[in-house]
C-alpha cells in the first residue's frame, strides 16, 4: 500500500483489499475481527459520511484505486525539491488518501507533470502544508494549461521523459526521496531532467516568471476558447 511517504521511501506497507472479496474470506475469523474494528471506529466518528461507512468496514474509506497502471503523485511535497518525485504504479499497487491518482501511463503526460513547466504552476497555485507543497486536484492539475504541443513537441518530451526513467533505473538502490534531494540529485538525473524542460522551448525554460508567463497566456486562450459566444 502507497501513501507520500512509502513512495518517497520505496517501502510500501501492507493491507486488506478486500473490495472484491467473497464472503468466505470476509467471513474468516482473523479478518472478521479486523471489520469489526473498523466498523466500531467508524461508528464512533464524528463525522456523518465515516459513520455511514460502518455498514462497509471492507472497503477504504477513500477509494480512489485505477483499474489500469497510473501515474502516482504525492499528495505533498517538500519544497526543497526542484521536482515533485513522481512515478509510475500498478493497478495491484494499492494506493491511500496520500497519493493523487493520475489515470494515464502516457509517457508524454509523465514528463509535462515532472516538468520545470508543471513545477512554476505548482508554485504559484498550489496548497501549502507548512511551507511544503500541497498540490490538489481541482486547484492544480484541473487548472493546468497545457502548453500547444506540437507533434514533433511531443515526441521530444516524451523522449526526454522515457531518458528521466533511465536515469533513474541507474540508481536501482536510490529511493525516490534519495534521487530528487537537492544534496544528493545524481548528475545523470539532472541532465534528464535538463532535456525535458529544454524540449519544452528555450523560451520556456528561463524562470519561473517566464514559464508563468506562457502558461497564463494560455490559461487566458483556453478560458477565452471555452466561453459560449455572445
Amino acid at each position: 500500500m502507497w501513501g507520500s511517504r512509502e513512495l518517497m521511501k520505496g517501502e510500501p506497507r501492507f493491507c486488506l483489499w478486500l473490495r472484491e472479496a467473497p464472503p468466505a474470506v470476509l467471513r474468516h475469523p482473523l479478518v472478521r475481527s479486523k471489520l469489526e474494528k473498523v466498523a466500531a471506529h467508524r461508528a464512533g466518528s464524528p463525522r456523518l459520511d465515516v459513520r455511514a461507512k460502518a455498514a462497509t468496514p471492507y472497503l477504504f474509506e477513500y477509494d480512489t484505486q485505477p483499474s489500469a497502471r497510473f501515474i502516482a503523485f504525492p499528495e505533498v511535497s517538500s519544497e526543497r525539491r526542484t521536482y515533485i518525485p513522481i512515478r509510475f504504479l500498478e493497478a495491484s499497487d494499492i494506493v491511500t488518501n496520500k497519493i493523487i491518482v493520475v489515470p494515464t501511463d502516457s509517457i508524454l503526460h509523465f514528463g509535462v507533470l515532472t516538468s520545470a513547466m508543471f513545477m512554476a504552476w505548482v508554485r504559484a497555485v498550489a496548497g501549502r502544508l507548512k511551507s511544503d507543497l500541497s498540490p490538489s486536484p481541482e486547484t492544480v492539475f484541473n487548472t493546468f494549461p497545457y502548453p500547444d504541443l506540437s507533434s514533433s513537441r511531443s515526441e521530444r518530451i516524451s523522449q526526454a521523459a522515457a531518458g528521466i526513467l533511465e536515469a533513474r533505473a541507474a540508481h536501482p538502490n536510490w529511493t525516490l526521496a534519495d534521487l530528487y534531494d537537492p544534496v544528493s540529485m545524481p548528475v545523470d538525473l539532472v541532465r534528464a531532467h535538463t532535456r525535458l524542460d529544454s524540449a519544452f522551448g528555450r523560451q520556456r525554460q528561463v524562470s519561473d516568471a517566464s514559464r508563468l508567463m506562457v502558461l497564463f497566456q494560455r490559461y487566458g486562450e483556453l478560458v477565452g476558447a471555452s466561453k459560449p459566444p455572445r
